[in-house]
């Protein structure tokens, strides 16, 4: 379909990057080169074009290029958070790591930020600048920006990470002041009640963050928690049963609801609450897993098995479901289930690497080595395999016994 795409619209910088991907994720380096060299002719500037040929060099080894366009991606947008983990990704140790993280800071001062770079500058940089230093250099952003939410978040995040609750409470109360009508405010102001133990305060910022957006289920299903853990079970239920009725067709809410009536010893109704979301929602991933752990715990594999195999017929036309299928069969802790609903995915996305790396996992567990090997060799015409089925490959000679081998690959 892009082909013919391409046909019809050659001068589409954004054809030529998405052919490079797929052809990327089929292991065609060399050919999705070429297309992010055409998408640089037409757009030299453009963030995402520079960004797109650094992941296709990145996949052909070719390191120092693939930094160079990266430097250039983020000093054209440094909100494109993206580039600057894929950088720090490439970083050869800690001297570099620094410098990496000293370009990104700069970048930070020289442009506008929309604010989405901070919170993953304070992240990245955790694991290599001094923790004074980072939490010196995230007050200066809330000086420098006190109009991003995100440099008020980032610090009050450092400032818990080392124990430092005065810091953060400082910045919590800043940031709700500045931001009173943003619920995300008093969600982290929550988190630094939540940190000195201050129950009270902590239901009364989690209410507040409800109050404001009480069709956000993220800030429902946090005043839920703080309730629960403040001993206000009931109140608590009373939050998520409210969410479930408003958006009944939000699984996570529901898993949250069943989580709660399992921990309160309603051990029916939370499996039944449950199974109602994944019907709804086949594809939850949490869903499943927490399914499987709880019917396996109980005694209940079998019910669980018809439950999944009812889903299997209802979702059997979509190529997709096959893989959710197989962790949930692993999840129940059927293996054998499990490959065979892999290898449907596969039959239905044969260019699809990560069902390719999920079949040789399964395999490898299964004890079929050799053909696990296989799956992570390159095919008829495909040039080289991911670095993700590379590694995958050193790992099963590795599991198997064969050191020397999973070192020399």
């Amino acid at each position: 379909a892009l082909d013919r795409y391409l046909e019809l619209v050659p001068g589409s910088a954004w054809g030529y990057r998405e052919r490079a991907l797929r052809r990327a994720d089929k292991g065609e380096y060399e050919l999705a080169l070429s297309d992010t060299a055409v998408a640089l002719e037409l757009e030299p500037e453009s963030p995402v074009s520079l960004h797109c040929h650094a992941k296709i060099l990145t996949g052909l080894h070719r390191r120092t290029e693939a930094i160079e366009m990266l430097r250039r991606t983020i000093s054209l947008d440094i909100d494109r958070t993206d580039a600057a983990v894929d950088l720090m990704d490439l970083a050869g140790d800690r001297e570099e790591s620094l410098d990496f993280i000293r370009f990104i800071e700069n970048e930070m001062r020289r442009q506008v930020s929309h604010g989405e770079i901070v919170p993953v500058f304070q992240r990245l940089a955790w694991s290599w600048m001094e923790p004074e230093e980072l939490l010196e250099k995230l007050r200066g952003f809330c000086q420098e920006r006190p109009d991003l939410w995100q440099t008020w978040s980032a610090r009050i995040s450092h400032a818990l990470r080392m124990s430092c609750p005065e810091d953060a409470l400082e910045a919590a109360t800043a940031m709700t002041r500045t931001f009173p009508l943003l619920p995300r405010a008093w969600m982290d102001l929550a988190r630094v009640h939540q940190a000195t133990d201050d129950g009270a305060k902590e239901v009364a910022a989690t209410s507040k963050a409800f109050e404001i957006s009480p069709a956000w289920d993220e800030a429902a299903r946090n005043h839920a928690d703080s309730l629960e853990r403040n001993g206000q079970v009931k109140e608590a239920e009373q939050i998520l049963r409210s969410s479930v009725a408003s958006a009944p067709l939000n699984p996570a809410n529901k898993g949250f609801l069943a989580d709660l009536l399992r921990r309160t010893g309603r051990k029916e109704e939370a499996v039944d609450v449950l199974m109602e979301a994944l019907r709804g929602s086949p594809f939850y991933a949490w869903g499943w897993a927490q399914l499987g752990i709880w019917m396996r715990r109980d005694g209940r594999t079998d019910e669980a098995v018809e439950f999944l195999q009812s889903i299997s017929l209802a979702n059997e036309h979509r190529a997709a479901w096959w893989s959710t299928a197989a962790d949930a069969w692993m999840d129940l802790g059927r293996p054998e289930e499990a490959v065979v609903a892999v290898r449907k995915a596969l039959d239905a996305s044969p260019e699809d690497m990560d069902l390719r790396d999920k079949l040789a996992w399964m395999l490898c567990e299964s004890g079929q080595v050799e053909e696990a090997l296989s799956l992570c060799e390159p095919r008829a015409g495909e040039g080289k395999v991911t670095r993700e089925l590379a590694g995958r490959r050193a790992w099963i000679l590795m599991k198997s016994g064969q050191p020397v081998r999973a070192i020399e690959s």
